[in-house]
């Protein structure tokens, strides 16, 4: 099986682990209504927390994930909110929608799975996506996280049986100097942040990221 299509294994399995909203996910809805957002498409939507964030803050949404449960289970919530949220299951590396298509792509905890190369393939494809003028905001994972390093090594910076409950999906780390050379010739922010989090065990986790606000 290819390591994309694990995702819908992982969500039939483990369900909806985390269900609060990512502080940074609510710093960037203030930042998109200050800049009078309107369409955003949420990619790589899991099960659609930040989708329903989104609708409920007023912004058109369109939600999309590589995974049919994914997407199965954010169309549900939708529904049961009385949101109306558009939903499309696609590979994050080839978005089906036309060239400036949305005010504001956001995609978190998302584009740090995969080479290096689907990491640049899904930059490219967010800005095809966004309308000049328009925003992306997404987050990677740095490479000041503790789990740098841990499993098999594939290529550089890139490892699988990295994280536990996704050990068959690469994981691909990164700094600002790689991050700045994938969006050069774009308005550009990229700030360190600590995300930090309880699982369903009441563990703490850490993850060492990267926050790159992106003007087209």
């Amino acid at each position: 099986m290819d390591w994309e299509f694990i995702w819908n294994d992982i969500y039939e399995n483990q369900g909806e682990v985390q269900r609060d909203v990512l502080p940074t996910v609510e710093m960037i809805a203030d930042l998109f209504q200050e800049e009078n957002v309107n369409s955003v498409l949420d990619l790589g939507c899991g099960m659609g927390r930040h989708s329903i964030y989104l609708a409920k803050r007023g912004f058109t949404v369109t939600a999309t994930d590589i995974s049919p449960k994914g997407i199965e289970i954010t169309a549900q919530k939708a529904q049961l909110e009385g949101l109306t949220i558009t939903t499309v299951c696609h590979d994050f590396r080839n978005i089906p929608f036309e060239n400036d298509s949305f005010d504001a792509v956001l995609s978190v905890w998302t584009s740090g799975h995969g080479l290096k190369a689907d990491m640049i393939k899904s930059a490219n494809e967010m800005l095809r996506v966004v309308k000049q003028g328009g925003m992306v905001f997404v987050d990677y994972v740095s490479k000041q996280d503790g789990n740098y390093g841990r499993g098999t090594r594939i290529e550089k910076d890139t490892f699988i049986d990295n994280t536990p409950g996704e050990e068959d999906i690469p994981h691909h780390y990164t700094d600002a100097e790689e991050l700045s050379e994938i969006y050069s010739g774009y308005k550009l922010s990229i700030k360190p942040y600590t995300y930090s989090f309880c699982d369903d065990q009441n563990n703490t986790h850490h993850i060492e990221a990267l926050l790159v606000v992106c003007k087209k």
